[in-house]
C-alpha cells in the first residue's frame, strides 16, 4: 500500500512538471523607427517581405507564469511543404534564432516544432506565407464609341 501511494505522488508531480509549456511564435521587423526596428508578433508574412526569427517562451499553464528561456539546446523541426522559405538554423540555445525567408515567391503554410532538450517540453507555431495584394490598377479596357460634337 505504501508503494502506491508513493507512486500515485509520483504521478501527480509528473503531471505538475508537464504543466508547463513551451510557446512558439515568429517576430517579424516591421522597420518603421529610425535605428532599432520594432518587433512584432507575426502569424503570416508577404512572399515579399524580409522574413521572421523564430521567438520562444517558456511558462507555466496554470498561471501564465513566464520563465527565463533555459540554454536548451532547442531542436527546430520545420515542415514545408510549398518550399515558402528559406531557413536559417539559429544557435543551439537560440540566442541567434532560427530565421526563416521568403523563397521564390511560393505560399503556404509553414509549421515549427521545438523541443527544449533541457527539460523536455515542447511547442508547435505557425505561420502563412501569402501573396502581396496586387496594387490597386485597371485589369480591363472598356472600348466605346460616343457621338462627335
Amino acid at each position: 500500500m505504501k508503494h502506491h501511494k508513493h507512486h500515485k505522488h509520483h504521478e501527480h508531480k509528473k503531471h505538475h512538471r508537464h504543466a508547463a509549456q513551451l510557446i512558439v511564435f515568429f517576430l517579424a521587423n516591421s522597420g518603421k523607427s529610425k535605428g532599432k526596428g520594432r518587433w512584432t508578433v507575426a502569424t503570416k508574412i508577404l512572399t515579399t517581405d524580409k522574413g521572421l526569427n523564430l521567438a520562444l517562451v517558456e511558462l507555466r499553464a496554470s498561471d501564465g507564469k513566464v520563465f527565463p528561456l533555459s540554454a536548451g539546446p532547442f531542436a527546430v523541426d520545420v515542415r514545408d511543404p510549398s518550399n515558402t522559405v528559406t531557413v536559417t538554423p539559429g544557435s543551439p540555445d537560440q540566442t541567434t534564432p532560427t530565421s526563416f525567408v521568403p523563397a521564390g515567391g511560393n505560399t503556404g503554410t509553414v509549421v515549427v516544432n521545438v523541443i527544449d532538450q533541457s527539460n523536455g517540453l515542447k511547442g508547435t507555431g505557425s505561420f502563412d506565407v501569402v501573396a502581396p495584394t496586387p496594387p490597386d490598377q485597371p485589369d480591363t479596357l472598356q472600348v466605346g464609341f460616343k457621338p462627335i460634337t
